[in-house]
């Protein structure tokens, strides 16, 4: 049983917030134009109503950070060997990456070197505290290719 004293000091505590800063690629996911309307209603949803969103673009990502203060970052921007660099610099705060991008299928018909390409997609996904798969077939994807373990 929680005593009186007990409950009025937790009552009075206020939630606490969780800060999302969503990373989107430079001008937003054009060729989809989903994620901005996608991520509007999952921050009035009263599931989530103890965490705030702000969306930033690579460009203003730095500035995003230093005025915003999150407590995660959540990576929707393609994996590349030119978007590891700054991927990287963010290691300083918990990151999700929500792999939109790649799949056994993009693999098979769109990439010359699979070794260089998988080489990337590890150093990417070990870059991030979770990696999401948009599917069950991508995950079994990247479980099967070792690309993350199962666990992350």
């Amino acid at each position: 049983m929680i005593s009186a004293a007990a409950w009025s000091g937790f009552a009075q505590r206020s939630v606490v917030e969780v800060r999302v800063l969503h990373v989107l690629p430079s001008g937003g996911m054009g060729w989809s134009g989903g994620i901005r309307p996608t991520l509007r209603q999952l921050a009035l949803s009263a599931q989530l109503s103890s965490h705030s969103f702000e969306l930033a673009g690579l460009e203003e990502l730095g500035d995003a950070i230093a005025d915003w203060n999150p407590d995660l970052l959540a990576w929707h921007v393609a994996c590349s060997w030119q978007s590891l660099p700054r991927l990287l610099r963010r290691r300083t705060l918990p990151l999700l990456l929500f792999e939109h991008h790649y799949c056994a299928g993009f693999e098979k018909h769109c990439v010359p070197s699979t070794a260089r390409f998988r080489a990337m997609l590890r150093l990417c996904y070990r870059s991030a505290s979770r990696v999401v798969a948009v599917s069950e077939a991508q995950k079994y994807w990247m479980e099967e290719a070792h690309l993350v373990k199962a666990s992350r």
